[in-house]
């Protein structure tokens, strides 16, 4: 169980204590941090919560900005 606990800490940030819950909060720095993004007004504020709201909604992302290599650290 030791061995378990070990892995699991190299595995999982402190927030999502061994697995329970699922720390975003890199991403949506990534997501706040992509300029083009916010020139279109997609990224209007930076809260958290909004961005949980529509981070399945893919489709109003125009594609040369889902080309860019900012894009793809991001996903």
């Amino acid at each position: 169980m030791e061995a378990v606990l070990h892995k699991s800490d190299k595995l999982f940030t402190g927030e999502e204590s061994h697995g329970k819950y699922f720390d975003l909060h890199a991403h949506h720095v990534n997501f706040c941090n992509i300029k083009k993004l916010r020139a279109l007004g997609l990224v209007k504020a930076d809260d958290y919560l909004k961005w949980l709201g529509s981070i399945d909604n893919f489709k109003v992302v125009p594609l040369y900005i889902k080309q860019s290599a900012k894009y793809s650290n991001y996903c």
